[in-house]
């Protein structure tokens, strides 16, 4: 068996992907975000423009920026005819700025490629550049509500916690198992809903620090509350404290 599959198989145990989703749905239509700006309208440019504000920013300082935006680049065909000079200037003090540079690129991509529509095709979508693979799944799931598998530092610190895995949320090499569990953990409906009820349980429940376990949906089906390990996950890789003038094992 693979380590995926083990893991995957191992995960089921505890919680089926038709339980976790229900409870995540549920959860969310009483208790998550349902206001932001880029949720009034299920629109798939929204939807590229926010997430790619959103990486590296929280949420309430993304806000004024994106209705800013939206404003002054209502579709991509108006991002993809504007100078630099003024998308640069539109996105002054987010920082981070070849987010912007690839939110052009990709609008501009949109335009003359397909029709100025934004595909919801997962291959289609992977074609475009400055689109990754969290990008694909938030555009499937928010715009289109079909299914996107969607993974980031909330989703991984639920997983981990969930499931007390033993995969650093901070090492490359990692990311295979929480992805292959947030495929293997995505519905078939409801998927707008079920993307944001993720997000929203690790922003808002699932914190770094001082999680919220005994209002979580998770609270009865958590192992690392269960054993009383929390804090210890999720599993990061250690800084490298190495110093010079001193031994390692490699030396000696």
């Amino acid at each position: 068996m693979q380590p995926t599959e083990f893991y995957r198989s191992s995960a089921e145990q505890i919680i089926s992907p038709e339980q976790f989703a229900k409870i995540v749905i549920d959860w969310q239509a009483q208790h998550g975000r349902n206001d932001l700006p880029w949720q009034r309208e299920n629109n798939p440019y929204h939807v590229l423009v926010s997430e790619l504000m959103l990486q590296q920013t929280q949420v309430k300082t993304v806000i004024p920026y994106f209705e800013r935006w939206i404003t002054r680049f209502p579709d991509v065909s108006a991002l993809s005819a504007a100078s630099e000079d003024e998308v640069m200037q539109l996105w002054q003090g987010l920082g981070y700025y070849r987010r912007a540079r690839n939110l052009q690129a990709a609008a501009t991509t949109v335009v003359n490629q397909y029709d100025g529509q934004i595909p919801s095709s997962a291959l289609e979508l992977r074609e475009i550049p400055g689109i990754g693979a969290y990008t694909v799944g938030a555009i499937r799931a928010f715009a289109y509500d079909a299914p996107g598998a969607i993974v980031d530092g909330n989703v991984k610190r639920l997983f981990a916690r969930l499931f007390t895995l033993p995969f650093l949320i901070n090492k490359s090499s990692h990311d295979r198992y929480f992805w292959d569990l947030a495929e293997h953990y995505t519905p078939q409906s409801q998927n707008r809903r079920f993307a944001q009820g993720l997000l929203d349980l690790g922003a808002t429940l699932c914190k770094p620090k001082q999680p919220d376990c005994e209002v979580c949906p998770f609270h009865a089906s958590c192992l690392s509350l269960k054993h009383d390990q929390v804090s210890a996950f999720p599993k990061r890789q250690a800084k490298n404290l190495f110093q010079p003038g001193k031994a390692t094992l490699s030396s000696t």
